[in-house]
């Protein structure tokens, strides 16, 4: 990435250890970033998020894996102004847990330690020009790494994410403006998106679960309160309905878990009409992904009965 003496982009890193934290700031200094905020607290971080915005985000989450909840907050909208910031999270080991947090929390990349900095302009200019499309569905916003269909999931909305880390870097403040306004407009169409994946999602989970089973019933439970959040953004109508759903799994005085559940369902299924859906497309949506989540249930079931069948052969 060639420097730019106008470059506008706000950076903001986050360490425990402050060393490291200086050899970040150093090399992105090289780069021709003059905006860095460093922090080795991860609460101070949040602060800095809220109270202005981000284009470049680089943190290190090895000893403090909230780092993973920080990043799925900013991607959903929960904190800060941008929710589509490149976000960079390094590593000195390469854990399998790490690695895969880091992945589906919705970080652009993940970068091993210790990297030079041309290494790290390679990492930053593909940020900027060949940044990967993100991948919305119930539950993820974020680049897509998908290499195909994913079993019992839904086909996810692609979108091309605003960066605006490429107009800051370029110094176009009529760009970086214009991208602004852009993510309003994104973010609208992306909660409606994920109100009406989600409340296909929960209507699907709550006619295939056990409504005695209380994992199935947190799970549910946590999923529509998350729904109802989104729905605030989508329109009265829809969070009104939505405000019912969670009401509905919560309120124990409404009757057996079965009553509860099939009343949830259909105000799952009133959620995604009054978001856009129309009545018969809704039931298609939510009858496709019950007969993918059966499929993957049986799926299950019959791998789990092969290997139940070999162990018996093993101890035979």
């Amino acid at each position: 990435m060639a420097q730019d003496p106008e470059n506008l982009a706000r950076v903001v890193l986050f360490d425990p250890i402050r060393q490291n934290l200086r050899t970040t700031r150093y090399a992105l200094y090289e780069l021709g970033f003059r905006e860095i905020d460093t922090f080795s607290a991860l609460g101070e971080v949040r602060e800095r998020i809220e109270a202005a915005d981000v284009d470049l985000l680089v943190m290190e989450p090895e000893d403090d894996p909230k780092v993973f909840n920080l990043v799925r907050d900013i991607r959903h909208s929960r904190i800060g102004r941008n929710p589509f910031s490149v976000i960079f999270l390094t590593c000195w080991t390469r854990d399998p847990q790490n690695i895969r947090q880091a992945l589906e929390s919705g970080a652009d990349d993940l970068i091993a330690r210790p990297f030079s900095t041309r290494f790290l302009d390679e990492r930053v200019s593909a940020a900027i020009e060949r940044r990967k499309r993100f991948v919305v569905t119930s539950d993820y916003i974020g680049p897509d790494r998908r290499s195909g269909p994913r079993a019992g999931a839904a086909d996810p909305r692609y979108l091309s994410a605003p960066n605006t880390l490429k107009a800051a870097a370029k110094g176009d403040w009529e760009a970086l403006e214009a991208t602004y306004q852009h993510i309003k407009t994104v973010q609208e169409d992306v909660a409606k998106e994920r109100v009406q994946r989600l409340s296909v999602r929960i209507a699907a989970d709550l006619e295939i679960s056990n409504p005695s089973s209380p994992s199935a019933e947190i799970s549910v439970i946590k999923q529509a309160r998350e729904l109802e959040r989104l729905a605030e953004r989508v329109g009265p109508e829809t969070a009104s309905i939505a405000k019912a759903l969670t009401k509905s799994l919560t309120d124990g005085e409404a009757g057996a878990p079965g009553k509860r559940w099939r009343v949830a369902r259909e105000l799952a299924h009133g959620v995604c009409v009054s978001s856009g859906h129309g009545d018969s497309s809704a039931s298609e949506e939510i009858d496709r992904l019950v007969g993918k989540l059966r499929e993957k249930q049986d799926s299950v079931a019959k791998d789990g009965g092969l290997e139940k069948q070999k162990g018996l052969h093993s101890a035979a």
